[in-house]
């Protein structure tokens, strides 16, 4: 089973801003991927790595064996590496949903937690699409801090740019 036709649109959002400030991040210095700014989790490029950190995590929840470089934590600012691991968590969302989903379903507490926290798998659905905006948000305002532009990660930039909507040209004459 495919992820749930409502989701489709959140979670291909989701991958395609990942990807899309992945690649914009191409273009700035190694000082720059450094940078950060009051209010930012932390530098631009440990902001995206904390992400997909957290994105892996919510999957293991979900149901799905850890990855190796969440499990151990391996900071990284390589931006190949990053593009990796973002590759990797996007491809294995299908997985999560190929039974069927009940986002009422009660989680028990991961083994560290203290105290045990009992949470709904549909908050955890909720929390990566939320933790990826606020989290690439902060490392677009890290971007226009330094006087560059920022690139448009919203699902209207999305969906133009996947062609998920389209302007209407008008009239011809």
């Amino acid at each position: 089973m495919a992820i749930d036709p409502v989701l489709r649109d959140a979670f291909a959002h989701e991958a395609w801003a990942n990807r899309a400030l992945l690649s914009f991040c191409r273009g700035l210095t190694p000082e720059q991927l450094r940078a950060t700014t009051p209010g930012a989790y932390g530098g631009l490029a440990d902001t995206i790595r904390h992400h997909l950190d957290a994105a892996s995590w919510y999957q293991h929840r979900l149901g799905l064996e850890r990855l190796e470089w969440e499990e151990r934590d391996l900071h990284t600012d390589d931006l190949d590496e990053l593009r990796r691991r973002a590759d990797e968590v996007e491809s294995r969302w299908h997985r999560v949903f190929e039974e069927p989903f009940d986002p009422e379903r009660v989680l028990d507490p991961a083994p560290d937690e203290d105290p045990p926290e009992h949470i709904k798998a549909g908050v955890y659905v909720a929390q990566v699409l939320n933790h990826g905006s606020e989290h690439r948000a902060q490392v677009c305002t890290i971007i226009t801090t330094l006087g560059v532009r920022a690139p448009e990660l919203d699902v209207w930039a999305y969906a133009y740019a996947t062609g998920r909507a389209q302007v209407d040209p008008g009239p011809t004459v």
